[in-house]
């Protein structure tokens, strides 16, 4: 009953195609669609509208693979039985059972096309999709369908057309045990007179048949994800980075530890920067785009630094330059650097760990040491050395004379032997 006096009630929506839209609007767009689809069926690029449904529940006893950092847990069913909200009938359900056919490409929206790869990157395009349209099982009409929709599962359940329910869960239906014989037992609750082991057969089979089809099925955040993939670079800096280009010119930066971490927050939050889409990705969706993305990535030199001990061996350079270099191991003690009758030039420790604290890192981190010796500056590790005349050895590094710019110079005098020069 309307009071008197009170506007009329909204009427409810719905989420189809990336946004809120009225039922009946829904309703309007899928009976013009069905009528298009008559002559056939089509697979779909996105999910179908799904009404509001209760989150599903961990199973007992089973605990989600993928779970991280408040990805949700386990792989439990949903009863969501939309009898009072039927779509518009589907297309006449063919008999044969075989794996869907390749989905259409989606049309970029205005503004979004692909950026032409950098000459000489290969440009991987997967065949994935989150979706397929309802297929018959060979039974009296059955026919399911398959879809990821914001991090939940549906089979969805039809006969003659008309969908009769969905089963709904967190984990690919593909990959879940139990899911056939739980679909099994809602179409035997519906239909008394089928024989549940038969149709629990016929989903198995519907089953083996999407996931050995070329196309895979995969969730909807992964799809969206490398769907929109343009090319993927890994810049060889210490530590790499992945930077991963999108359609429409934006990208997507990952470190090791985030592509590591795999917290779907890193990938949700950096996502909704670029689209005005939320991704809602899980942890288990974020592994299987972390290990596309190593797969496809070339390796490219870096637009900064390749690493950040750059600044700190131009630091040193700068430092040692005008420091008098002399031939004997006094020299260290006097003015932290010596030349080795080897070539080799010593470095007082204490002077590469001051040059370190300048540029903002550990003093003692002994990656820098590890940097050096890859960049093939550092020919000896530190240790001590003795001088004559010093009672307590100093420690130093041997590294190449070439990061002093004229290792002779500091032999041919100093300004105490010729304070006023030529």
């Amino acid at each position: 009953m309307t009071i008197p006096g009170t506007p009329p009630a909204r009427e409810p929506e719905t989420w189809y195609r990336g946004k809120m839209r009225p039922r009946s609007e829904v309703e309007r767009i899928k009976r013009e669609e069905a009528a298009a689809q008559m002559a056939g069926p089509v697979v779909v690029d996105s999910p179908p509208p799904r009404g509001p449904a209760p989150m599903p529940a961990a199973a007992p006893g089973e605990a989600d693979p993928g779970q991280r950092d408040g990805d949700e847990a386990g792989a439990g069913p949903v009863e969501t039985v939309r009898e009072q909200h039927n779509p518009a009938p589907m297309p006449a359900p063919v008999t044969p059972v075989t794996p869907p056919g390749p989905a259409p490409a989606p049309t970029p929206a205005a503004g979004d096309e692909d950026p032409a790869p950098a000459p000489g990157t290969p440009v991987t395009a997967p065949k994935i999709r989150s979706s397929i349209a309802p297929l018959p099982i060979g039974i009296e009409g059955i026919a399911l369908d398959i879809a990821s929709d914001r991090g939940i599962w549906y089979v969805g359940i039809y006969r003659d057309g008309e969908k009769i329910a969905d089963d709904a869960s967190r984990s690919n239906p593909l990959i879940t045990k139990g899911t056939a014989k739980r679909i099994a037992d809602r179409v035997k609750k519906e239909f008394s007179h089928l024989d549940r082991k038969a149709v629990q057969d016929a989903v198995d089979r519907f089953f083996e048949a999407v996931r050995e089809a070329d196309e895979t099925i995969t969730a909807d955040a992964v799809c969206r994800v490398i769907s929109s993939i343009a090319r993927v670079e890994k810049e060889t800096s210490d530590p790499p980075a992945y930077v991963v280009h999108l359609s429409g010119g934006r990208c997507l930066e990952f470190s090791t530890r985030d592509l590591a971490a795999l917290h779907p927050v890193t990938l949700n939050e950096r996502w909704l920067a670029v689209r005005d889409d939320p991704l809602d990705a899980t942890g288990r969706d974020f592994k299987e785009i972390r290990d596309h993305l190593m797969a496809v990535a070339v390796p490219v030199d870096p637009p900064g630094p390749a690493s950040p001990w750059e600044r700190t061996i131009s630091k040193l350079e700068t430092r040692i330059a005008p420091i008098p270099l002399e031939p004997d191991r006094s020299g260290l003690k006097r003015h932290g650097i010596s030349l080795e009758p080897n070539g080799i030039l010593l470095i007082r420790s204490d002077l590469i760990q001051d040059v370190m604290v300048e540029s903002g890192q550990n003093p003692n981190d002994g990656s820098f040491a590890r940097y050096l010796k890859r960049e093939g500056i550092l020919l000896v590790e530190s240790k001590l050395y003795r001088i004559p005349g010093v009672k307590i050895p100093v420690r130093a590094w041997g590294v190449t004379p070439d990061i002093k710019d004229d290792p002779a110079d500091g032999l041919e005098g100093s300004l105490s032997e010729d304070p006023v020069g030529d």
